[in-house]
């Protein structure tokens, strides 16, 4: 709303429209996933824009051009809206990555656990899947999405589409919601279940080694409540 009117009160036209049509003021036309970043191509109100993107997921590129097309909106030059967002760095819990030591090197840790719900969980399960690396280095670490009402069931079985899409080498699965997707995935995938955080933390050690390999992307993404 502020805005809305900031650009009334300078008489400027706010952004109308923001898609991927080719006809919207603001629109994506090529983003290009790398092992550090996004490469950003869109069109502004009729002139290509470029900029990198220090976050993963097609979400959070959409996201980013929303800020973009309020900052322009607001009348911050072009220029400095691209170069603001270009500082911009996922915060922790929200998808940022670590690097976390094993055996023989390091491994991609994307830390995503600080809530989920189906669809920032769907968001994440494509963001795994349009990792520019190869499937048997990219590994799923799921937990319960909680208060989901009646449904909950159904939206649990609901990601192994999006589970099955994103291939990933391994997958672990903790809490009682998931068991039914385990029971779904596991004659077709490599997939583990645990009750809860407590179970999973007794195996964890023992099969660290096993699961995460130097070079993996692990994708970490659950409810916070499930621990």
């Amino acid at each position: 709303v502020w805005v809305f009117a900031i650009a009334e009160h300078r008489q400027l036209r706010p952004l109308g429209c923001l898609s991927e049509y080719p006809h919207a003021d603001l629109r994506m036309i090529e983003c290009k996933s790398m092992p550090s970043h996004f490469q950003i191509t869109a069109s502004l109100q009729g002139t290509t824009v470029r900029f990198n993107l220090r976050a993963r997921g097609r979400h959070m590129v959409l996201n980013a051009l929303s800020v973009l097309a309020s900052l322009v909106a607001a009348g911050l030059p072009t220029a400095e809206a691209l170069s603001a967002l270009e500082t911009f760095e996922a915060v922790s819990g929200r998808g940022n990555t670590l690097q976390i030591p094993c055996a023989d090197g390091d491994y991609h840790l994307i830390n995503d656990a600080y809530n989920a719900n189906p669809g920032s969980m769907v968001a994440s399960l494509k963001m795994l899947a349009e990792l520019p690396v190869p499937a048997n280095q990219r590994v799923a670490v799921l937990g319960d999405m909680l208060e989901l009402g009646p449904d909950t069931s159904r939206y649990h079985l609901e990601l192994a589409e999006y589970l099955v899409a994103a291939s990933p080498r391994h997958t672990v699965l903790c809490g009682p919601q998931m068991h039914a997707l385990y029971m779904h995935l596991r004659d077709q995938s490599s997939v583990v279940w645990f009750e809860d955080i407590k179970a999973l933390q007794v195996k964890l050690p023992e099969q660290a080694a096993h699961w995460f390999r130097a070079g993996d992307w692990v994708l970490v993404k659950s409810s916070g409540g499930t621990g």
